[in-house]
């Protein structure tokens, strides 16, 4: 595909403001390929998100687990129902086919419904948690973005010291990734890789995170689960500029986990052993997941700018 095919798919789908309500419209949006080049880098990521989505749309639209975890109604009963809607959906197909695809789909609305009924995390143990700072190694840091926890942090984390006892909040923050704006955004928290919300257990699913990015990560999978909007940012010397969701950070940094600079040789630092953020890959274009990318201090073409006086921000949102 060539600019053509990018100028079409534009004008198809942003060309008149009324697009977006009529059903025709819709219709001819849905049947468009996206042009290469269109989603950048981004491009996979952005894709596979959606599919998620989508999954899981249309699992819980056959079958509401949330009705089974709260009603405690067995798997005969999700199979019933399960066997039910999928042969009324697809009535075509031959019945032994459906009744194939109905198995699977109760034996997923199952598993969602356990995890859901074993939801309330579990309090971790001194000994878990000396084991998980152990694990992460002489300088332990946040598994998502780098930041090294302070000795006073790992100390609270032990609970050698109250959380109170900690040294006050920073005066200037990364107005892309503001940490630092509540008390527990650099402490040590424990975070479930895949969310206790979509299955995951303890074990070799914690890490151990940073207070900021934990909270901002939350249940969530997709960088559909948020807003589709950057924010507005009112920064002091750029004026008005799109300040990128915290989650989207969240994501790009839990995948990526390494600057992403490709100048010669590229870059060696990863969250393993710096600290990172994002920056945008075009800086006069809006920071959402295309045109974001994570880097290091050393490769951050954005430098001192990114650093805004804490009183410039509200608080944050996903």
């Amino acid at each position: 595909m060539g600019l053509e095919e990018i100028d079409a798919f534009l004008f198809a789908t942003l060309g008149r403001d009324e697009l977006p309500w009529e059903a025709g419209s819709i219709s001819a949006i849905a049947a468009l390929g996206i042009p290469d080049g269109m989603l950048g880098v981004r491009g996979g990521l952005l894709r596979a998100d959606v599919r998620l989505l989508w999954a899981r749309w249309f699992v819980e639209a056959i079958c509401d687990p949330e009705r089974f975890a709260r009603s405690g109604d067995g798997y005969a009963h999700i199979v019933r129902t399960v066997h039910r809607r999928t042969h009324a959906l697809f009535p075509t197909y031959p019945a032994d086919e459906r009744d194939v695809l109905a198995l699977k789909l109760a034996r997923l609305v199952n598993d969602e419904v356990q995890r859901r009924q074993r939801l309330g995390r579990t309090v971790l143990s001194k000994a878990t948690r000396a084991d998980l700072l152990a694990e992460a190694g002489a300088r332990p840091r946040c598994w998502v973005c780098g930041l090294a926890f302070a000795e006073r942090a790992i100390e609270a984390f032990l609970g050698h010291r109250s959380v109170s006892d900690e040294a006050g909040l920073p005066v200037f923050l990364d107005f892309l990734k503001p940490s630092g704006l509540q008390r527990r955004d650099h402490q040590i928290e424990v975070d479930h890789v895949m969310p206790v919300t979509h299955g995951g257990q303890d074990g070799h699913n914690l890490r151990l995170a940073c207070g900021w990015c934990n909270g901002h990560k939350g249940g969530r999978i997709s960088l559909y689960d948020v807003m589709g909007r950057p924010t507005v940012f009112e920064h002091p010397t750029l004026g008005a500029v799109s300040a990128t969701r915290p989650f989207w950070v969240v994501r790009l940094l839990a995948l990526r986990r390494r600057c992403e600079w490709n100048g010669t040789g590229g870059c060696l630092r990863t969250s393993e052993n710096s600290e990172l953020t994002v920056c945008p890959h075009d800086p006069v274009g809006a920071m959402n997941p295309i045109n974001l990318r994570v880097t290091c201090a050393e490769h951050d073409p954005i430098g001192l700018e990114r650093l805004v006086a804490r009183d410039r921000f509200r608080p944050a949102s996903a």
